[in-house]
């Protein structure tokens, strides 16, 4: 039983690490889309 409740526990650890990393605004998933609108920016901006 104790060993079961320890891998859920880490289950659910891991799922929290990766969701506040990855996803959201603050993520990594954010921070690309931030990184793409700027680089369009910079490429429209370019007067050919």
């Amino acid at each position: 039983m104790r060993q079961i409740l320890v891998t859920l526990l880490l289950i659910m650890t891991v799922v929290v690490v990766y969701n506040e990393t990855t996803a959201g605004e603050k993520g990594t998933k954010g921070k690309v889309k931030e990184g793409g609108a700027a680089v369009n920016r910079t490429i429209q901006s370019i007067n050919p």
